[in-house]
């Protein structure tokens, strides 16, 4: 977003700090000239003299506010709308433009383009910025702004605010070399939206806090990358740093080994900040690292460290990824046979596999590692959980003895979410209790208390007459904090106006429309969510099959294969029912010609 500042008329182009008084006398007249020549000192002299010129510059501020005293407290040296700093005057576009639109726009006002010299500055920027947002397709985004990189008209080319030339070639060359390493940026972990990204970052951010196995490190990296994918990219070095601090802790011995995939995200992070010093810093680090290895590649070098990292993280960004990650897993123990973090990759991955497959050898697979882990690793409660989910079936006993030990000793939040959902179906209080301690522990997580709120859905099923009023209310208070934990939520509002509709339908009827409202600010799957449900209302509700069909069409002509997708297809289905039953036979023919068009193939 472009920041404007304002010129001094008859000033040289090159100042970068001026200002104009919204009082074209006296102050302008006698203050202007002194900060102006102030500033341009500034941009002059070399970084020795900086502090000298900073406290010039202090004494000038003060000048200039000894001027201005006596003029009534709301006269300001800036026009309405322009905040002030120092001796400058800066206005905050509300829209998005380019550089080369941002700096028309300014040159019509009379106004420069913000170039930042001073850290008190770029701290003054950051403060405001920090306090605008714009929306796009529904979402609040902070504004953003150029810093650094500017156009020099005298030379026809761009130039860093130290006055060094800026390649266009650099960032080419630099990105062919980016593109060979081994780190989040150059794998595929198919994270489908940003919906996928936020829940990813939410669960990623429990394992990392409440576990504490050997994979924290790879979990901290890919915590970076999707912050990156946030825009969030203070969060995302911080990450990295964290990571980075760990594996000294944990493994001085193989550091360089280790590290390969943090500095590789590392250089990518600062590809895209243009900080492209600190790129060619880290690939020399990485470059260094290969060589020591006797690696064929001067980015890259096949070691099982870095397998193992990418199994790690194909797991966190979904358990469809399994059986990719069992083979990371797989080929890192061909070279590290007896590795702990391996075996429990792979067996997790196993478990993954099995989740998306439910074949016998993928069953057998998953139960055998999980057993020799929990052997080996007493505490490893998400392993623990894993396996009772194999044996439920199978050895159901066994299986409610191991969640017995994880409802006790575990202190993770997400596997004690896990172990509830192994009694949900068919003991719902079970659940409950569990899901209770896990909000104990953090009570900030909104699918605990979406999972809470579905426990009493399920018990309302069968509830008593004299009870449903009851348990009603605890799944409408469950799911409102869901809500109110997690706003963005769209399934926790979708459950919250199923249940508003058992007795006040004018309630669920107001989300729908919110929602509906949202649509084109939603992921694919959301769209289908909110379409199916609101479908639900139109055919069940006010029995309007038209209007019904209408919307189970636009949901299911959105392609994406969700199990959403599938009730759509059900429910129209059934809508061409009832409209054969009445004789609209057209109707009908209609709708299953339209099932048959927008069928995947």
């Amino acid at each position: 977003m472009p920041v404007q500042q304002r010129k001094v008329k008859g000033t040289p182009s090159d100042i970068n700090v001026i200002y104009e008084s919204k009082d074209e006398g006296k102050a302008n007249a006698e203050a202007g000239p002194a900060a102006v020549i102030a500033v341009y000192q500034l941009s002059q002299k070399s970084e020795q003299e900086l502090e000298v010129i900073e406290m010039e510059n202090i004494i000038l501020s003060d000048t200039l506010q000894q001027l201005t005293t006596g003029k009534e407290d709301n006269c300001s040296m800036c026009e309405v709308d322009w905040d002030q700093q120092a001796a400058s005057c800066y206005s905050f576009s509300t829209s998005a433009k380019s550089w080369h639109n941002g700096l028309d726009a300014c040159t019509a006002i009379s106004a420069s383009l913000v170039k930042i010299d001073t850290k008190k500055e770029l701290e003054f920027l950051k403060h405001e910025m920090s306090k605008r947002v714009y929306v796009r397709q529904g979402q609040q985004f902070h504004f953003n702004f150029w810093t650094g990189l500017n156009y020099d008209n005298d030379i026809g080319n761009w130039t860093w605010a130290d006055g060094s030339a800026f390649s266009f070639q650099l960032p080419l060359r630099l990105k062919e070399k980016l593109q060979t390493l081994q780190c989040h940026f150059t794998w595929n972990f198919e994270i489908r939206d940003k919906v996928d990204a936020i829940h990813i970052l939410q669960t990623l951010a429990l394992r990392i806090a409440h576990t504490h196995y050997q994979n924290q490190p790879a979990l901290l990296a890919m915590q970076a990358y999707l912050c990156h994918l946030q825009g969030q990219y203070e969060d995302a070095l911080q990450s990295l740093r964290e990571a980075e601090e760990i594996l000294q802790r944990d493994h001085p011995d193989n550091f360089p080994r280790q590290v390969l995939v943090i500095y590789g995200n590392y250089a990518w992070l600062y590809y895209h900040l243009a900080h492209y010093d600190l790129v060619e810093l880290y690939l020399d680090k990485v470059r260094k690292i290969c060589s020591s290895l006797k690696s064929h590649s001067p980015y890259a070098a096949q070691i099982p460290e870095i397998r193992a990292q990418k199994g790690w993280s194909l797991l966190a960004a979904g358990f469809r990824n399994g059986t990719e990650a069992t083979e990371c897993f797989q080929m890192a123990l061909r070279e590290d046979e007896a590795n702990g973090e391996f075996l429990a990759g792979s067996a997790i991955a196993a478990f993954a596999s099995w989740t998306h497959s439910h074949d016998s050898v993928s069953w057998n697979a998953a139960r055998e590692k999980l057993s020799a882990i929990i052997h080996e690793q007493q505490q490893h409660f998400e392993a623990k959980v894993y396996l009772a989910k194999i044996l439920k079936r199978a050895n159901r006993q066994q299986a409610e003895a191991l969640l017995e030990d994880v409802v006790q000793n575990s202190l993770d939040p997400e596997v004690l979410r896990n172990a509830a959902k192994f009694f949900q179906p068919e003991f719902p209080q079970q659940a409950i209790a569990i899901l209770q301690r896990a909000i104990s522990l953090n009570p900030t997580y909104h699918l605990l208390h979406y999972d809470l709120g579905y426990c009493y859905k399920k018990q309302l099923e069968g509830a008593k007459s004299g009870r449903r009023e009851e348990i009603l209310a605890a799944a409408i208070e469950a799911f409102k904090k869901a809500v109110q934990k997690d706003p963005t939520s769209v399934f926790a509002k979708l459950a919250l106006a199923e249940m508003y509709g058992e007795n006040t339908p004018h309630y669920q009827e107001e989300i729908y429309l919110n929602l509906m409202s949202e649509m084109p600010s939603l992921s694919k799957r959301c769209q289908q969510a909110v379409y199916l449900h609101w479908g639900d209302f139109l055919f069940y509700k006010q029995k309007s099959l038209w209007e019904a069909a209408k919307t189970y069409k636009a949901g299911f002509a959105i392609p994406d294969k969700y199990l959403e997708r599938q009730q759509l297809k059900t429910r129209l289905e059934k809508v061409a029912g009832e409209f054969q039953q009445s004789s609209q036979t057209t109707e009908a023919e209609d709708i299953h010609d339209f099932i048959q068009e927008n069928e995947s193939p």
